[in-house]
């Protein structure tokens, strides 16, 4: 996140407002990254995968706007977070929803 300050004065942010978000990996790791732009047409499976997911989830927000009482108990889809497709199949062990990661400590003398 990048900050461009144009005018002196004051910046405050509320409590539980993000401000930044901390990348721990050397910046100079990002420029060894190439993104590569291909059609999902290609990956047949990922492209039923998607297909699935788009018809699940308009059929979900169908029947929230419906009022159905299932929806609305449900409130919103958490396959993503169950570490499951909308078809019911588990995710790869390598699937995270939410990092954990170890809080910060202080520095040793010397680090």
């Amino acid at each position: 996140m990048n900050w461009r300050f144009t005018r002196p004065g004051m910046v405050s942010f509320k409590k539980g407002e993000p401000f930044c978000f901390i990348f721990p990996i050397p910046h100079e790791q990002m420029d060894e990254v190439q993104p590569i732009i291909k059609s999902i047409h290609d990956d047949p499976e990922l492209k039923h995968q998607y297909d699935a997911w788009g018809a699940s989830r308009t059929n979900f927000l169908d029947r929230l706007a419906d009022k159905d009482a299932e929806a609305v108990k449900n409130g919103w889809q958490r396959d993503y977070f169950r570490g499951r497709t909308p078809e019911g199949h588990l995710a790869p062990d390598s699937h995270v929803n939410r990092r954990r990661l170890k809080p910060p400590r202080k520095a040793e003398p010397g680090e």
